[in-house]
């Protein structure tokens, strides 16, 4: 099984098991992180996580990892090797569960930075992990 990203996770394992993957990345997140003042990376520049600094999820055989310069997942072949890391995007943390008055809606506060360093928060409401991702990626962009 080759899972690639969230949707992947979903469509194979449910919609609890990209849950989990969140919750442990916001477990993870809690404890303080000090500013980056390293260079910017572009996507075509990072070749791996930085490991002083990453936050790792493991799911399915393989694990994302968040840093500094970005976000990463890290695979296995069909052998169980480990394959190279592949940038997924710029850093991006989840910093909170979210939830109508009601506890319905559910969601997931991201956070992530521009390329002019302005902070952006998102309530992303889970329900944007079923689709094909389109409407999630409208929603960041």
């Amino acid at each position: 099984m080759n899972l690639k990203d969230f949707n992947d996770l979903h469509q194979t394992q449910g919609l609890e098991a990209v849950a989990r993957c969140i919750d442990e990345a916001i477990n993870a997140s809690q404890t303080p992180q000090e500013n980056s003042q390293s260079e910017e990376i572009r996507p075509d520049e990072a070749t791996k996580p930085i490991s002083g600094d990453s936050v790792t999820c493991h799911y399915g055989g393989g694990r994302f990892e968040v840093s500094p310069s970005g976000v990463f997942f890290t695979g296995t072949d069909k052998d169980g090797n480990e394959q190279t890391p592949r940038w997924v995007c710029s850093e991006l943390h989840v910093k909170a569960m979210t939830r109508n008055a009601k506890s319905n809606e559910w969601g997931r506060l991201l956070e992530w930075q521009d390329a002019d360093k302005v902070r952006h928060q998102w309530s992303m409401p889970l329900e944007l992990l079923q689709g094909d991702g389109i409407e999630l990626r409208r929603g960041m962009a």
